[in-house]
């Protein structure tokens, strides 16, 4: 396991000659890690690289201390690009390019992509893409060689037009954002973590609490007039699905579990809520595997006290 930057306390623990102290006497001691790190990555890139020797010597030392780790791949920093682009929200926390894992904290942490996961990003991404698609993809992002092919060679290596070849990358970048989440999830984030289960803690304080209950208790009223043959209806309905208008597909329901239950005129969560406990039997073509899954999943999304009449 790598060294720690914040551990190196003095440069008397690196094996410096006087030359090499002089050109970093001005500089911190993390600053100091950071360029010995740098140079380490990019002259295993391209070991005839230009640079000064006091850098050469200083990568050098800093190795032999253990501060410097060797797993650290295109290939991965290529899926970081994709992932970025991808989920742009969530950009700063995924390292596309090695300048971006400079933060001690972002290097020492950071997790190759395995050979398992880089088959799976690729499997997804012939998923969500046409072939000729997914062969530029790969290219335009380094997913086959760790280097990112301008658009001109790309066309040259697939015998594209290269106003085509700059469409089919445009085409193939939104169908990625569109279906990010059939992506393989790689990242681990401790503040999202933490933000998450914050958020759970607070759903399941607030499910339990009498006044949701009772509130749920009113809606289910409400829904009973939302069916009625009288002028309230339209009323009530619209505030029904003003409360929750999450769609269906938020869910992630089976093909048949979503058609069942958009055939029942259920379109929302606040719909799936709201609907009468007697009508769930009633469903066309509604089975006790549909039942479970609704209540399932319904739950997950926060709702743990949600229950459906099952068929006996």
């Amino acid at each position: 396991m790598v060294k720690k930057a914040i551990n190196l306390k003095s440069l008397d623990e690196l094996d410096l000659d006087l030359q090499t102290r002089k050109s970093i006497q001005d500089k911190t001691l993390m600053q100091i890690v950071a360029i010995g790190r740098h140079t380490s990555y990019h002259l295993k890139k391209e070991p005839k690289a230009k640079y000064p020797n006091w850098r050469k010597k200083l990568s050098v030392a800093l190795d032999k201390a253990g501060f410097i780790r060797h797993d650290i791949d295109d290939i991965s920093l290529s899926v970081g690009k994709l992932y970025k682009c991808a989920f742009r929200e969530y950009s700063d926390e995924i390292a596309g390019v090695f300048e971006g894992l400079l933060d001690p904290e972002k290097y020492e942490n950071f997790q190759p992509i395995t050979k398992g996961q880089f088959e799976a990003v690729k499997f997804a991404l012939k998923g969500i893409l046409t072939e000729m698609e997914y062969e530029v993809i790969i290219l335009w992002f380094g997913l086959k060689d760790g280097k990112n092919w301008p658009r001109e060679a790309i066309a040259f290596q697939l015998g594209l037009p290269v106003d085509r070849t700059r469409q089919a990358i445009s085409r193939a970048v939104r169908k990625i954002t569109t279906n990010r989440s059939k992506l393989p999830r790689l990242y681990h984030s401790v503040m999202g973590d933490e933000g998450v289960n914050n958020l759970i803690r607070q759903l399941n304080v607030l499910h339990n609490d009498p006044i949701f209950k009772r509130e749920a208790a009113l809606r289910a009223e409400l829904r009973e007039f939302s069916h009625s043959p009288f002028t309230c209806a339209e009323k009530a309905t619209a505030y029904l699905v003003g409360r929750n208008a999450t769609d269906l597909d938020q869910l992630g329901f089976s093909v048949n579990t979503y058609n069942c239950l958009k055939r029942a005129g259920i379109d929302t969560i606040s719909d799936i809520i709201d609907y009468p406990q007697a009508e769930w039997s009633k469903i066309h073509n509604v089975s006790e595997k549909i039942l479970k899954e609704v209540e399932r999943k319904v739950k997950a999304f926060g709702l743990t006290d949600f229950k459906i009449p099952h068929k006996t």
